[in-house]
């Protein structure tokens, strides 16, 4: 009988050494000011510019005219299969 006593308090203080590391881990979670990237502090958003340069290179390709290229002038081979 004194065995399982003592095995249940030891079962009982395990839960609670577990419960109150827990509870310490999410209080300190709590208090941490939002999340920033380590070693910087620009807020710079390199692949919005990225994106942006990239719309503005198609746009500008896009508009730009179609150049037609010249056609070889035919030679006389192909003037007498004509």
């Amino acid at each position: 009988m004194r065995r399982i006593i003592s095995a249940m308090i030891g079962l009982l203080m395990f839960l609670l050494l577990i419960a109150l590391i827990v509870w310490g881990l999410n209080r300190n979670h709590r208090r941490q000011e939002p999340p920033r990237m380590s070693g910087s502090f620009d807020l710079e958003d390199r692949d919005a510019l990225r994106i942006r340069g990239e719309v503005a290179a198609r746009r500008a390709e896009v508009a730009r005219p179609e150049f037609r290229t010249a056609t070889a002038p035919r030679t006389r081979h192909h003037l007498s299969r004509a």
